[in-house]
């Protein structure tokens, strides 16, 4: 029997949800957000239940308004041959017009798949930044292949038993995995991966086999070329979100080592020597400012590379209270993702690849899925494009490393 399922914020079990029930529904209860006075909406709840018990259609429907049988309308839906270009054309016209959708569980039954991909993330934001960019890559790719994406949130280090694991990891109900935790990753997310029955991939991570991510040693490398051929000679790297004392964990995002080699290689090839800056222990964030105005001073440079944007910010508005002039005195740049909070900043940004990064990571997992073939390769992605911001260059819409 097919049930309509509604999902509430309450605090309290209210008649409301009583008159779901009474009618066959699925009351699904979530997170105690917020409290509302949930019975006046009764007359709601009622059209709601009203509408989404129109919309369980079946194939027996659509074969009874055509005239034909069940199993000719499966066949028009699965593409199978046996029905003729015209009956499948009408059978999705009548699956339209009553609001018939195939029911997934129904279609993974019969034909072994669910056409969908589990992402598991991290609930800790800072083990699994996901940006506009990476989201639309996602869902562009989703769309263009006809999958479907199911999310889950897992805890940084969590233990797990058979009785605690997320439903999409205990229950089948995707058809791989693509797993974006790029720091104190739970064993089982490692175990998961390297599973032989199991499609998965990694993002934005190097520690794992079969992972794809930005190229960031080549990115940085491409950010200081463009900085060289504007002349400048003397460019400092400032990494402020990462000190000498966080290195030392060895727990941190692969981006933070090697956009500093990156640098270091663009100047040692170009015959100049690198110098590179970084806190010896975090400092509060109320000595930001003061900080970064003793960089400013305690380096004679005309252009600086920030690890970050927030970085960058904190140093131009640091050159700015001290008198010198953004681009005119000392140019500033950094990196971003394509769609960024930073662009009204004006920052000259070499722009991180995570739409493209998101494409292709769909791309390989459905055809890792559908060709149940595992790969164990990490794909890097290059940088292409750096947007003009804080420095005397002109707009260069493309460079190459």
């Amino acid at each position: 029997m097919e049930t309509a399922c509604f999902f509430f914020y309450f605090y309290e079990k209210i008649d409301i949800f009583e008159e779901i029930e009474k009618h066959g529904c699925v009351v699904v209860f979530t997170t105690q957000r917020r409290e509302m006075a949930g019975n006046r909406y009764i007359p709601y709840i009622k059209a709601l239940i009203k509408v989404a018990k129109a919309d369980m259609a079946t194939l027996k429907d659509i074969a009874n308004r055509l005239g034909i049988s069940h199993v000719a309308v499966s066949y028009a839906f699965n593409g199978n041959p046996g029905v003729s270009d015209e009956t499948r054309r009408k059978v999705f016209e009548v699956a339209e017009e009553i609001g018939y959708r195939p029911h997934a569980g129904a279609v993974a039954t019969r034909n072994g798949a669910f056409r969908a991909i589990g992402l598991v993330l991290s609930s800790d934001y800072d083990f699994s930044y996901f940006s506009q960019g990476l989201f639309s890559g996602f869902m562009n790719k989703f769309s263009e292949l006809n999958y479907s994406l199911n999310i889950t949130h897992i805890a940084p280090n969590q233990s797990f038993t058979s009785d605690n694991l997320p439903p999409t990891l205990r229950n089948k109900q995707v058809d791989g995995y693509i797993i974006y935790y790029t720091k104190q990753i739970p064993e089982y997310l490692t175990n998961l991966a390297e599973s032989s029955n199991v499609q998965a991939i990694w993002v934005n991570t190097k520690s794992q086999q079969n992972c794809i991510c930005p190229d960031d040693f080549q990115g940085s490398k491409m950010l200081t070329e463009y900085l060289l051929k504007l002349g400048h000679k003397k460019i400092l790297y400032a990494d402020l979100n990462m000190s000498e004392e966080q290195i030392l964990l060895k727990n941190n995002h692969y981006s933070v080592l090697d956009r500093e080699a990156g640098y270091i290689r663009a100047m040692e090839e170009n015959g100049l020597s690198p110098t590179t800056f970084r806190f010896a222990t975090t400092p509060e964030k109320n000595e930001m400012h003061s900080l970064s105005k003793e960089i400013i001073r305690s380096h004679d440079a005309t252009a600086i590379i920030s690890y970050s944007c927030n970085g960058a910010l904190a140093l131009r508005i640091a050159a700015e209270s001290l008198g010198k002039s953004c681009p005119e005195d000392i140019s500033i740049a950094s990196f971003k993702e394509e769609i960024s909070a930073f662009d009204l900043f004006d920052l000259t940004t070499a722009i991180v690849p995570d739409e493209q990064m998101g494409e292709i990571a769909v791309t390989r997992i459905i055809k890792a899925v559908e060709t149940k073939a595992k790969e164990g390769e990490l794909t890097l992605i290059p940088y292409t494009t750096i947007e003009k911001g804080y420095t005397t260059a002109e707009l260069v819409d493309k460079c190459c490393s």
